[in-house]
């Protein structure tokens, strides 16, 4: 059985003293007896879990996909120089004067939490979508609620499998799952598997 993992650095294992060993992902396979590919990176956004499901991989290699949403304000650019995609946002705006003036000008004047709100709906869809249309189960997760911005409480019509920066898993020093909340997550993630499993017969 091989098990996909994307998100940002809550599915990557920041903060844990070693996160390949102790992030959830390693733990789930670790129960299933799984291959694990974990994709997720620090600041990644929306746009990089897109890319890497859609057009970096394939997703019917895998016997199931659990994707965690990153926060909607980040995004990604191509820098044709230096052949790589940039990742974004509001903390980590790129070193040249011009650009990191324009960032805060796009936060400041063209980013709103209706924006994200909506291209975190489109992006959740198309990952479902996607999934069901290659034929890989998916167990779609969400920390939008782990910045603290009002965006965070906007009432959405999408839904997701689990909430994992719900404020009863516990957390590191920076905000982060600590070791303990990743065994809490793996926990939950599993229900919501066997659940999924059980309706599929």
């Amino acid at each position: 059985m091989k098990i996909y993992f994307d998100g940002c650095s809550w599915t990557e294992g920041a903060e844990l003293s070693n996160p390949e060993e102790e992030r959830y992902s390693k733990l789930i396979c670790n129960k299933m007896g799984a291959e694990e590919t974990n994709l997720a990176k620090g600041g990644g956004s929306n746009d990089r879990i897109v890319r890497n499901l859609l057009v970096e991989n394939n997703i019917e290699d895998y016997d199931l996909a659990i994707i965690q949403m990153s926060m909607a304000m980040r995004w990604e650019y191509y820098d044709d120089c230096k052949k790589e995609w940039i990742q974004l946002r509001p903390i980590n705006a790129p070193s040249e004067r011009e650009s990191k003036k324009w960032l805060r000008y796009y936060y400041a004047h063209m980013y709103s939490d209706h924006f994200g709100n909506v291209y975190e709906h489109m992006y959740s869809q198309l990952v479902r979508d996607h999934c069901k249309v290659k034929g890989t189960p998916l167990i779609l997760l969400t920390n939008r609620h782990a910045d603290g911005y009002k965006y965070s409480n906007l009432p959405t019509d999408f839904k997701f499998d689990l909430d994992i920066s719900d404020s009863k898993y516990s957390r590191a020093p920076k905000g982060h799952p600590s070791e303990e909340g990743h065994l809490q997550i793996t926990q939950d993630i599993l229900k919501v598997y066997d659940l999924m499993s059980s309706q599929q017969y």
